[in-house]
């Protein structure tokens, strides 16, 4: 046993050091990096330790490439060397740049007296020449697994290959437009870059999130290698594309089908067999599958694209967001309860002005009924003026749920004081509110009575928030 903190063994130091959080005690904040920087000066056990653990985690691809020399802010292209290479600086460059697990990169966020972190490719273009030179490697952060570039609204150039090792197992990379006619040509080219860069290294991800301003499918060379980088992952857990699948990109995940457990995309409805052919691809390989998140355009969620959505039996969090959804009944609810028996969290969003087809307020006692064990998180489009509130029998409760959020309303509710606050009562267990209500701001500000029904639950110790 060690009889002083310096003598700790390294790997215990380690998890000591690594666990320092930034806190604040009163008016003082203690940040972690100024604390890890002060355990660098104990010994120099503890400076290795430390700086290891200082240079896992980078909040901008700048605090490494500074160390090569000075740079300045120039538009349009940003940050540049303005002095070639320094040897000292250089060695310490090739030291902390292996201990690099995680880079986070915003072009959108302010470095020194410069409103934005865009970088020159020639900058990244001069570090990577001298690093590869020097180490024989072919990116600038050997050990890095984590990478979330936002691009923000430029990403003139093939940056974020220069960083991508052989390690990444997790890939987050965003790019927005503020232009609607802006000619993507040159960034669906950058798009192609960056796949061909995960295939060229063998990358297995994890988890990938990727989305820009255009599609996938406006660039054959893009969709194209896309598909082939997806047809060599056998990893993968988690995709947030951001962008519309069909059957031939479910498809060429084949290889991800028994390791994919969420999956974020759109899905292009109102087109005759698209929806289908998509949910069939997912449905007939992917049984490990257990969020989804589908945003589908161009038309609404028909009674048959839902039969054909409740065949993704192992899918336990699901959220759907259309122009338009089948108004559900009781024996809709039966049918998904067998279809998801495991189902934690269901939310239906009709986008619009007004929800197409609200669902009656006394749905919610078949969700009770059918789903009440199992189900944390519904949101659905209520209408409380279809029918009189109905009472919910005793045996039919909400066990877990911890939000009920109502999206939209067509009308003010009856009686919207007591009969409804009483009526969302009674599906908690014992008539005492287990869970959040959670009413959209829109309907606060509309509908009066909702003002009481949250007056009414506040009253009773009830939380409600309102969301966006």
């Amino acid at each position: 046993m060690a009889d002083r903190p310096i003598d700790l063994p390294v790997e215990i130091l380690l998890c000591i050091l690594d666990n320092i959080q930034t806190v604040t005690v009163g008016d003082v904040t203690h940040t972690r990096e100024r604390d890890l920087a002060s355990s660098a000066l104990v010994c120099k056990l503890w400076n290795e330790v430390a700086t290891e653990c200082l240079w896992r985690e980078l909040p901008s691809a700048l605090c490494l490439l500074c160390l090569l020399g000075e740079m300045t802010y120039g538009e349009p292209d940003g940050w540049n060397y303005t002095t070639a290479i320094n040897k000292p600086n250089a060695d310490r460059f090739r030291h902390l740049a292996t201990r690099v697990l995680r880079l986070s990169h915003s072009n959108a966020t302010r470095w020194k007296m410069a409103e934005s972190s865009r970088i020159n490719i020639e900058a990244i273009q001069a570090a990577f020449s001298w690093f590869s030179l020097q180490t024989h490697c072919d990116t600038l952060l050997p050990r890095v697994k984590t990478i979330s570039w936002a691009a923000h609204d430029s990403y003139p150039s093939s940056q974020l290959p220069y960083f991508i090792s052989s390690c990444l197992q997790s890939l987050s990379f965003t790019r927005i437009s503020f232009w609607l006619y802006e000619n993507p040509r040159g960034e669906l080219e950058r798009g192609i870059d960056i796949f061909t860069s995960l295939i060229k290294k063998q990358c297995q991800l994890k988890h990938l999130v990727f989305g820009i301003p255009w599609s996938l499918f406006d660039s054959s060379a893009l969709k194209a290698t896309y598909l082939e980088f997806a047809s060599t992952q056998t990893r993968l857990r988690s995709i947030d594309i951001r962008d519309w699948i069909d059957e031939s990109l479910v498809r060429s995940m084949v290889g991800a089908s028994t390791t994919l457990v969420s999956l974020g995309c759109w899905v292009r409805g109102g087109e005759v067999g698209t929806f289908g052919r998509t949910i069939y691809a997912l449905s007939t390989g992917f049984d490990v599958l257990r969020d989804l998140n589908l945003y589908v355009t161009g038309g609404e969620v028909t009674d048959e694209d839902f039969k054909q959505f409740m065949q993704l039996r192992s899918l336990r969090r699901i959220t759907l967001s259309t122009l338009g959804f089948p108004r559900l009944e009781e024996a809709d609810v039966e049918a998904m309860s067998r279809a998801w028996s495991d189902i934690e969290e269901f939310v239906v969003k009709q986008r619009g002005f007004v929800a197409a087809n609200p669902h009656r307020l006394s749905i919610l006692s078949a969700f009770a009924r059918w789903m009440g064990s199992n189900l944390q998180i519904l949101e659905l489009d209520l209408d409380a003026t279809a029918e009189p509130p109905p009472v919910a029998a005793d045996s039919f409760k909400f066990v877990k749920l911890r939000e009920l959020r109502i999206g939209q309303l067509s009308r003010a509710p009856p009686d919207p004081d007591e009969a409804v606050t009483e009526y969302l009562r009674s599906l908690s267990l014992g008539g005492q509110s287990s869970f959040k209500l959670v009413v959209g701001v829109s309907v606060f500000d509309a509908v009066d009575g909702w003002r009481k029904v949250r007056s009414s639950f506040e009253r009773g110790n009830i939380g409600v928030e309102e969301a966006n």
